[in-house]
């Protein structure tokens, strides 16, 4: 029982995520490079996106492309985030492996970091889990000059309010 309530509060956010526009159907197999670009059409970021990505800045979290004009983190939400990320998810990895129903407590700086940005894991938490499309710039047309998601969107969406959901439950 434990372990699928802690699996359901780690993977729900990612795959409401990735479900969030609707029923999801794979496009058509493209033969040729313009069938390819008709399945995958020019698109902009979504407003959940850019929402995602100016919370995961205050985490110390970046999930924006390159871009100048989209949100980052500050150096000091940066570094505060790189000195827990390896504890966060080793925390989460060591409590979807254990067998035990009693969920251990996070270390010391897992715990004060995920208190003291709790609103932002919740909005986080609440714009995975909802119905508003996140999708990220797509330009396939553009070919190598397309525009390239930053992979440190699981981390946000899965891993930290994944380690919060644990933590209240313990």
């Amino acid at each position: 029982m434990r372990g699928r309530i802690v699996a359901a509060a780690v993977s729900a956010p990612l795959l409401a995520t990735l479900t969030a526009g609707g029923e999801w159907r794979p496009p058509p197999v493209a033969s040729t490079r313009r069938a390819f670009e008709v399945a995958y059409p020019r698109s902009t970021a979504s407003g959940a996106a850019l929402d995602l990505e100016a919370l995961s800045a205050r985490l110390g979290i970046d999930l924006a492309p390159k871009d100048e004009r989209r949100d980052h983190p500050d150096p000091e939400s940066a570094g505060a985030y790189q000195a827990v990320a390896q504890a966060v998810r080793q925390y989460v990895e060591s409590e979807l492996a254990s067998p035990e129903e009693r969920i251990a407590a996070p270390s010391d700086p897992v715990a004060r970091f995920l208190s003291e940005h709790e609103a932002t894991i919740d909005a986080i938490r609440a714009i995975a889990a909802g119905r508003r499309e996140v999708a990220w710039d797509l330009d396939v047309s553009a070919g190598l000059d397309a525009p390239i998601p930053n992979a440190s969107v699981s981390t946000a969406t899965s891993v930290n309010p994944g380690a919060f959901a644990i933590c209240r439950s313990a």
